[in-house]
């Protein structure tokens, strides 16, 4: 059976692999210990060992049980979407009884090489063989959304929790997709029927704050699991709605050491901002800015405390020391790069001037096209969506 937590869970499935390997070691030629030793690869997330065991199964016994099955899924996993197709039609011709789970597989294999017309055929050919079928339903649903189908997609989900009521992903599906269209009590009605699921507490959550129902969305989140970055973020929002600005700053900078995310970074900037910490307050807004440039809220308000910064006086510096800044907002090195590769003439020249001002004893900051700041010979290099705000708060 399957009783206890995941990490009873692991220890078991590991111990099924040394016992698996042991009756490959004392059986070589039997094409079920291959075909086993292969589901338990399967079952720790090793794709490419157990696609080895099921070939070695079929080659000691061509067509055995649902081996070319699991050979399809094995391809999936590795991204292998044609090998997994080729694999699927043969068991399609010798699991006559498999035809729902391989047409829904055939579906999500041409989906991911971009030929949703065959997918879309895939998908509807399960759907016809049983309707409403959830890998297929589900799936095709998805398909639409992606295409800006929002009729169909509703439709098809609405076809497929018709036939399977408890089906947790469609409701869930089903709740963004009301929630999308502003029907939020449709979505509470579904996501009230799932039960315990992570998801379904967030976004029930999600939906609570939209209300302003801040006491129940916290009260939605207190069983659920900690060390989760969307879920301490939607406490913080919670937090933050109910005026306790201490606890929305410790949850939402839980959220972004944790993952961060635009929602939190622009939530703590407003938490910051209540608590008079107009620098962190700035900064939260950059990483907000930075996660989404996009976003007319994170440029409003980094814009409104940007110039509230740049109005208050300078501190006063005696020690002698300038800060540089170079900005190359298209180039992507830093000071290892001259070292090690070519790089241009200005960006060669930028890279050892900035050392020798630092040994003077001055600060500098390159900001370019780096995805991650780093500091190398004692020179700042940072990403170019970082330098107003560094030049503002430095």
């Amino acid at each position: 059976g399957k009783p206890g937590d995941r990490d009873l869970l692991q220890a078991k499935a590991e111990a099924n692999l040394r016992m698996g390997c042991k009756k490959v070691a004392d059986h070589p030629e039997d094409p079920q210990a291959h075909y086993e030793l292969g589901i338990q690869y399967a079952e720790l997330n090793q794709p490419a060992a157990a696609l080895a065991c099921h070939h070695r199964a079929l080659q000691l016994a061509p067509g055995f049980r649902d081996a070319w099955l699991r050979v399809a899924f094995c391809h999936f996993n590795l991204e292998q979407y044609g090998e997994a197709l080729a694999a699927l039609e043969v068991s399609a011709r010798t699991l006559p009884d498999r035809v729902l789970e391989i047409a829904a597989a055939q579906g999500n294999a041409h989906r991911h090489l971009g030929d949703e017309a065959a997918a879309e055929r895939a998908f509807t050919r399960a759907l016809k063989a049983c309707p409403g079928f959830p890998p297929a339903g589900v799936n095709l649903a998805s398909m639409y959304l992606a295409q800006g189908r929002a009729a169909d997609a509703l439709a098809c989900i609405d076809r497929t929790i018709e036939k399977f009521p408890q089906h947790v992903h469609a409701r869930r599906m089903r709740a963004e997709l009301r929630l999308t269209s502003h029907d939020e009590q449709g979505a509470l009605d579904d996501l009230a029927l799932i039960g315990h699921d992570r998801a379904a507490q967030a976004l029930t959550a999600r939906v609570l704050i939209r209300q302003r129902r801040f006491s129940d969305a916290a009260a939605c989140l207190a069983d659920a699991e900690s060390g989760d970055a969307e879920v301490d973020a939607l406490r913080g929002a919670a937090a933050l709605g109910s005026g306790d600005v201490d606890r929305a700053v410790m949850f939402l900078r839980r959220s972004m050491d944790r993952g961060a995310s635009h929602e939190a970074a622009l939530n703590l900037s407003i938490a910051c901002g209540a608590r008079n910490d107009q620098h962190a307050a700035l900064e939260a807004a950059a990483e907000a800015l930075r996660l989404s440039p996009a976003s007319t809220g994170a440029l409003g308000r980094f814009a409104r405390l940007s110039a509230v910064a740049l109005a208050a006086p300078a501190p006063a510096r005696n020690d002698g020391r300038l800060r540089f800044f170079f900005y190359l907002p298209h180039r992507t090195f830093d000071g290892n790069t001259p070292r090690m590769q070519g790089l241009g003439g200005t960006e060669s020249a930028v890279v050892y001037l900035a050392e020798s001002l630092v040994k003077r004893g001055h600060r500098c900051t390159v900001f370019n096209a780096c995805s991650a700041p780093a500091t190398v010979g004692g020179v700042q290099y940072a990403a170019r969506t970082a330098c107003l705000l560094v030049v503002l708060v430095s």
